[in-house]
């Protein structure tokens, strides 16, 4: 019994040792780095384009900044409010992937949803206000 008290701190030691965070082990399901952006409106004409980069924050969630332009001249349903530049944050879920570009609102909010597939990232944007879904297209995140 006098020895309980060592093998408890023992094992609180090793435990506390043990690699709880939960970083990316293998390749990157998706690979960080800087893409080029190109974004469609409903009916597949090109309204805008630009950058963005996608770091791993952990396993499971991503960050990076955006800087986008428009292309043409849209009306601002069929372009939203991806115009400008920013800090996004997102998640991963093997080749999926979603990003907020403007985290902080919910009210006037910007998301991205696509999938991973041979150095692409392809989907749907969303533009989100207050009344809903106020504007969609497709994106295209091609690796730089």
């Amino acid at each position: 019994m006098r020895n309980l008290p060592k093998v408890f701190l023992v094992i609180v030691v090793m435990l506390s040792g043990c690699n709880r965070s939960s970083e990316i082990s293998g390749p990157e399901p998706i690979p960080s780095g800087a893409y080029h952006y190109t974004a469609f409106d409903s009916s597949g004409v090109a309204v805008a384009e630009g950058s963005l980069t996608i770091f791993y924050k952990d396993s499971i969630r991503c960050i990076g900044n955006w800087d986008i332009k428009q292309i043409g001249y849209p009306d601002p349903g069929r372009v939203g409010n991806q115009i400008g530049s920013g800090q996004h944050v997102g998640g991963i879920e093997g080749k999926n992937i979603w990003i907020e570009l403007y985290p902080q609102y919910i009210d006037n909010n910007f998301e991205l949803i696509g999938k991973f597939e041979r150095n692409i990232i392809q989907g749907e944007w969303h533009w989100i206000t207050f009344a809903g879904l106020t504007g969609k297209g497709t994106f295209k995140l091609a690796k730089n």
